[in-house]
C-alpha cells in the first residue's frame, strides 16, 4: 500500500504526463487491474484517481491560491517502483 505523499506525487506525475487525459488514464488503469483481479492494485490506482480529481478542482479564493507542485524526484521515483506502464 502506498502512503498518501506517494499518491499526491503519483497523481501529479500522471497530470503531467498526460494533461487533460490523466483522469481517464488512471481509471483505464485501475479497470485493468480490476480485470486482472489485482485488487490492491486497483484500490491504490482509485486513491490516484481521487487525487487527480482534488487537483483539477479550481484553486479556492484567498490569499493563497497556490498548490503544491511534486516534481523532479516524483517522475523518477514512480517509475522506480513501477508504477508507470507505458
Amino acid at each position: 500500500m502506498l502512503f498518501d505523499r506517494d499518491i499526491w506525487q503519483a497523481a501529479t506525475v500522471m497530470r503531467k504526463r498526460y494533461g487533460s487525459d490523466a483522469l481517464g488514464e488512471a481509471e483505464r488503469r485501475s479497470e485493468e487491474l480490476v480485470g486482472d483481479g489485482d485488487t490492491l492494485g486497483a484500490m491504490t490506482w482509485y486513491r490516484i484517481t481521487a487525487a487527480i480529481l482534488e487537483l483539477q478542482k479550481p484553486a479556492p479564493e484567498g490569499p493563497s491560491t497556490e498548490r503544491a507542485d511534486l516534481t523532479g524526484e516524483t517522475r523518477h521515483r514512480g517509475e522506480q517502483i513501477g508504477l508507470f506502464v507505458n
